[in-house]
């Protein structure tokens, strides 16, 4: 009896295991500013038929290949140049290789840099438009790196801070 206990228990913690494993959906690279893919390493891929899945609602944003999705953490509303929300995604490229790729691709999609930091959690900080974009990248714990962006709206962006 105890052993069949046991032997349920083990089949529900490797379904449990398996499950989780398929929270993640793989993503479809966006299209750069001149209808290109964005690649992390640099290169650029020419685009085939446009995909008709999730990413392809933030033109705004380089995703680079390979990226899949956490569904659990992810949050949006809107769509375009006016979506705000929370995007979750893991790659399996390294922080520092993430880190670079945002850093050099965000500019070509209209993003003005405020600030950024580099360390175990790196942040880079954007705006554009009434619009401010956080992306935050740390490494994963076997490897590859996570990626949050968080887009928000911000009232008098393009009129910087208020004076006293």
């Amino acid at each position: 009896m105890k052993t069949n206990i046991a032997i349920s228990r083990l089949a529900v913690f490797g379904f449990l295991i398996l499950g989780a494993c398929a929270q993640t959906t793989p993503l479809t690279p966006s299209a750069t500013p001149n209808g290109t893919t964005a690649d992390a390493g640099g290169k650029n891929a020419a685009r085939q038929t446009p995909p008709k899945d999730f990413f392809n609602r933030f033109p705004d944003i380089p995703i680079p290949s390979g990226i899949r999705l956490d569904g659990k953490q992810t949050m949006v509303f809107g769509a375009g140049d006016s979506w705000f929300g929370k995007i979750a995604m893991f790659s399996t490229f390294d922080s520092r290789v993430m880190y670079n790729f945002y850093k050099e691709k965000l500019p070509a999609f209209g993003w003005r840099e405020i600030t950024s930091v580099r360390g175990n959690v790196s942040i880079l900080t954007s705006q554009r438009g009434q619009r401010v974009l956080s992306v935050q990248i740390s490494d994963a714990s076997l490897r590859g790196s996570n990626i949050i962006l968080t887009v928000s709206p911000h009232e008098g962006a393009e009129r910087g801070a208020p004076t006293r």
